[in-house]
């Protein structure tokens, strides 16, 4: 007759012991600092409050070339306008996901 009892012993050891890691259900914790209150523009015209402007309509400023140099693309009346042969312009801050 083979006897079981040590192998019965250590399988409730175990089960007992995964039950005690088990994390007790609570509410998650409260984030440790508020999203910043984002105030919408006067009119659909103006920016909220948190936008970084890359274009005004008057300058390409935050904007640069691929060589690194200015932004030789045209403004005008308020648009920028590809210039034939100069090339893509990338924005000089660097970005992860946004919203537009």
């Amino acid at each position: 007759m083979v006897i079981r009892y040590p192998l019965i012993a250590f399988a409730l050891a175990a089960a007992s012991a995964g039950a005690a890691s088990a994390q007790d259900p609570q509410p998650f914790l409260p984030p440790k600092a508020e999203p910043a209150i984002v105030t919408p523009g006067s009119t659909n015209a103006n920016p909220p409050s948190d936008a970084l402007v890359l274009f005004d309509g008057k300058d390409l400023s935050h904007w640069h070339s691929a060589d690194g140099g200015p932004a030789k693309w045209n403004v005008r009346d308020g648009y920028v306008e590809v210039a034939a042969g100069m090339g893509a312009i990338t924005t000089k801050e660097q970005f992860g996901d946004v919203q537009l």
